[in-house]
């Protein structure tokens, strides 16, 4: 909840609100409008009982749900404990609408936690790592143990927070080519990225980089140098 920082004026949504432990928080907050999204029926008819004066209570799945329309024109702040198996689409689904968030502050599984806000050269560093930093600020606030849930999960967990400020993806070029090299980079990120990236180059037209050494193996850039090579391969495309 501090994470969150909620103010006058703000437009929080929550995702997974179950049995309103955390809608009850954020309904007493200083947030103007709280929307909490629930796809379970028999959850969605509780909490409409107990919060519809205070919040705008959906019954529907986050994932289809337009990010756009419901931040008005602003900018939301979004707030869940999300489904483990759900983790990837979801940050995806958020990222999607980068625009018209203001930050998230997720409970995630620990390793994924580790994978947003990981650097370059370690372990945890990949496509899950790059694509988030490229769009948030990502910081892992605290650990929460398996101990602190009935029944305990197999699984320790974080809360990190993400806050949009969009930094690095005005930089690039071509946000689609982009997010195309770095896939293909780290679905085989053992390889040095002039064999990851040979049908890619190959392609554009491409048949010399300059931004970064094509020797390399993904894990190594950084997100920056992601960047250079992605807008250096839009530049130089033959047509």
């Amino acid at each position: 909840m501090q994470a969150l920082n909620c103010r006058a004026g703000d437009r929080v949504l929550e995702i997974g609100a179950g049995e309103g432990i955390l809608t009850g928080h954020l309904a007493d907050s200083a947030c103007d409008t709280l929307i909490a999204v629930e796809i379970d029926a028999r959850l969605t008819a509780a909490l409409r009982e107990r919060y519809q004066e205070r919040a705008e209570i959906i019954q529907a799945d986050f994932l289809g749900l337009p990010l756009a329309d419901k931040a008005q024109g602003g900018k939301i702040k979004i707030i869940g404990n999300i489904p483990y198996y759900l983790t990837s689409e979801i940050i995806f689904k958020i990222l999607e609408a980068a625009d018209h968030i203001e930050c998230a502050v997720l409970m995630v599984q620990k390793e994924v936690a580790e994978r947003l806000a990981a650097a370059p050269r370690t372990k945890a560093y990949g496509l899950l790592s790059v694509f988030v930093q490229a769009r948030a600020q990502s910081t892992v606030l605290f650990a929460v143990g398996r101990e602190q849930f009935y029944p305990p999960p197999k699984v320790d967990s974080c809360v990190v927070r993400l806050v949009f400020t969009n930094a690095v993806i005005r930089q690039i070029i071509d946000y689609a080519l982009f997010r195309e090299i770095v896939a293909h980079s780290f679905r085989m990120r053992r390889k040095m990225l002039r064999n990851s990236l040979k049908a890619l180059l190959a392609r554009q037209g491409v048949t010399c980089v300059r931004s970064v050494d094509l020797q390399k193996r993904p894990e190594e850039l950084s997100i920056a140098q992601f960047v250079a090579l992605a807008n250096e391969m839009r530049t130089n495309t033959v047509n």
